[in-house]
């Protein structure tokens, strides 16, 4: 599964991406707070990395105390200019 990614939240917490790759969300913004978290905004794009991950590992991110709130979301990520995977965000 892919993920749009922070590498070092995700170092910090075991986790070893994979498979970087450019790649955008149609529709979204990028808010940059505590934690980035992507707003749905029509007629914009949120540039990203996107890696893959194993699920283990995204379960054992979203458990922690300070992200307990966010729900994890499958998303549509362009990538290689025009293709389509599906992404967990």
């Amino acid at each position: 599964m892919a993920y749009l990614w922070d590498r070092t939240i995700l170092l910090q917490n075991g986790i070893e991406p994979s498979d970087p790759r450019k790649g955008y969300l149609n529709d979204y913004t990028l808010k940059i707070g505590n934690r980035a978290s992507l707003i749905p905004h029509k007629n914009e794009k949120s540039f990203r990395i996107v890696v893959t991950v194993n699920n283990g590992a995204i379960h054992n991110l979203y458990a922690e105390t300070s992200v307990v709130d966010y729900i994890p979301e499958e998303v549509d990520i362009i990538v290689n200019k025009h293709d389509s995977i599906k992404a967990i965000c």
